[in-house]
């Protein structure tokens, strides 16, 4: 991706193939409905945003949405009840596997695991709506992160 802008999650949105188009520095994982990659400006040691795709495309049809449908939180939820769900059971999925890759790595480098914090950005940056998956400062490390535009809906203290 060029330069930065509001627009680059809308653009990876947009990738037809993200393993062949994304580079594996930025992508982490990909499925048909969504992406996760790291973010660009981590707030901890393990910081990853999942990303719904477009078309975002269930059950055989073209797209249950528009990308408009996907532009931040608020315009996914006044998405239609059953586009809203399928779009945010994906994200949940893929947030789910990424937790367990975090886990296993926090297992593989640190020898244990703490919390992981799950949420929607509140106040989004960027033209597309992101569920933003974080590692909890540690005990033993000083963490001066400022989380002000993060809602934390959920933390697994794995």
């Amino acid at each position: 991706m060029a330069a930065f802008s509001s627009n680059a999650l809308r653009d990876y949105a947009l990738v037809k193939s993200p393993s062949a188009q994304i580079p594996a520095s930025t992508l982490l994982i990909d499925s048909p409905q969504c992406i996760t990659i790291f973010d660009a400006y981590p707030k901890a040691k393990y910081h990853f945003l999942v990303l719904p795709r477009y078309p975002f495309s269930s059950k055989g049809q073209k797209s249950i949405c528009s990308i408009d449908d996907l532009h931040d939180l608020s315009s996914l939820l006044a998405m239609e009840r059953g586009a809203r769900k399928e779009v945010v059971e994906a994200i949940r999925g893929m947030a789910e596997e990424v937790v367990e890759m975090i886990r296993d790595e926090m297992m593989k480098t640190e020898g244990f695991t703490w919390g992981i914090d799950l949420g929607f950005h509140a106040e989004p940056s960027m033209r597309l709506a992101m569920f933003r998956l974080t590692s909890e400062k540690r005990a033993d490390k000083v963490d001066t992160c400022i989380y002000t535009s993060f809602r934390v809906i959920g933390s697994r203290h794995l």
